[in-house]
């Protein structure tokens, strides 16, 4: 049997307008490779494809975290971390590979000439398009995947996010359902990260919260997944699935909540214009 034909980038980006990807559109993508191949021009293509979907006025945002083994710890003093990390290398928030799980095509946007990077230890993210300053400045230290984050702010420019069959945990907009979820489920923690920036080195320190739960997250978006504001569509050889940002936050945090969040998380929300918070 011969190799498998490439997808071409016109095919997945009519596949991605047929799913309900729109110009102008304000996207996330969360894209697994393994399932997508082969695409023409690999990662790059699948890029390509993407932009075309959005179209000229559009904007898409990658969250990108960096690659940290060795240069992570928790602890409540940060002499002792320092300590702890003493003999780490550090990593270059701005331009260390991202974490090995992520695959090519996170390497493939860290590498797009084009993309704006917000160059954060903890949560990397990058932008490209109309509103990429919007979404990545001022980019917030402290809870990065938090209120005012760049997913926050994708929200409030009522955003979309793609799913590609990634896995739940991937899926970024469930730690912010997390912060908004009353009570929290999750503690707050300082975590540090031995960083090397201009040849320096640095222990950064950053309040976020901690890991999540993933069989909760699986819970959570399965009934996403049969709400009114979720599309589901064959995108190559994958199961894709499209969400409408805000209606899924406010579903995730009522879930992750208690049962007087859909009113809390509504007045965040509202009025639905493009704000900056």
């Amino acid at each position: 049997m011969g190799a498998e034909p490439a997808l071409r980038i016109e095919t997945l980006a009519e596949q991605l307008r047929a799913l309900g990807v729109r110009p102008g559109d304000v996207l996330i993508p969360h894209v697994a490779m393994r399932d997508l191949v082969p695409v023409e021009n690999g990662p790059k293509g699948v890029l390509a494809a993407l932009r075309r979907a959005v179209g000229a006025n559009g904007t898409l945002l990658f969250h990108v975290p960096c690659e940290t083994s060795g240069n992570v710890a928790e602890a409540d003093q940060r002499i002792a971390v320092g300590r702890q990390m003493a003999g780490g290398d550090g990593f270059d928030p701005l331009n260390a590979p991202p974490r090995g799980r992520l695959g090519e095509f996170a390497r493939a946007v860290i590498a797009d000439a084009d993309m704006k990077i917000a160059a954060h230890p903890a949560a990397r993210f990058a932008a490209t398009g109309k509103q990429a300053a919007k979404l990545l400045e001022p980019m917030p230290w402290d809870d990065p995947l938090g209120p005012d984050s760049p997913l926050d702010r994708l929200c409030a420019l009522q955003g979309k996010i793609l799913d590609f069959g990634v896995d739940t945990a991937t899926l970024t907009i469930g730690s912010l359902a997390d912060y908004y979820a009353v009570p929290r489920s999750r503690a707050m923690i300082l975590r540090h990260y031995r960083t090397r920036e201009n040849g320096k080195s640095f222990v950064r320190s950053v309040r976020l919260l901690d890991d999540k739960d993933e069989h909760r997250y699986d819970e959570g978006f399965d009934g996403a997944r049969r709400q009114n504001f979720t599309k589901t569509g064959k995108i190559g050889r994958t199961q894709a699935t499209l969400y409408e940002a805000t209606p899924l936050l406010r579903y995730l945090a009522r879930k992750f909540g208690g049962p007087d969040l859909f009113r809390t998380v509504l007045r965040v929300y509202e009025p639905v214009t493009p704000v900056r918070r």
